[in-house]
């Protein structure tokens, strides 16, 4: 993104060097600056922020899948319980209940199914 044009000192030579920006680095300027005047919030809190996803149709799994570390370890052992009950449509069978455990297998079930299950937030 070009902002050379930021370090002129002189605000009429600034503008000038601004307006002669080509499209596309304008372009970038606006999409950097919406950018930033977003706050993403957990979907279905905010029906502007859900709308404009739904919009953009974005795939969510192409940037993040939930793993042991990163989500699964985060949920108490009652929550991954009904979790694993709602997603295989059975109860969780392992000599290991604990939350460590489970979250390891959680990790394995995702991707052994290839599955594209996110958190609903998502």
């Amino acid at each position: 993104m070009n902002t050379e044009w930021l370090a002129i000192e002189d605000e009429g030579a600034r503008f000038s060097a601004f307006r002669e920006l080509s499209e596309k680095d304008k372009e970038k300027l606006v999409t950097f600056s919406v950018s930033q005047s977003l706050t993403i919030r957990v979907r279905g809190r905010e029906s502007g922020q859900d709308a404009l996803v739904d919009m953009l149709s974005v795939d969510f799994n192409a940037y993040w899948q939930p793993e042991e570390e990163n989500y699964f370890k985060r949920l108490k052992v009652g929550g991954l319980l009904s979790l694993w009950h709602d997603l295989t449509g059975s109860e969780y069978e392992s000599k290991d209940k604990s939350k460590c455990g489970i979250a390891v297998r959680f990790t394995e079930w995702y991707r052994d199914t290839a599955s594209k299950w996110l958190p609903k937030q998502f």
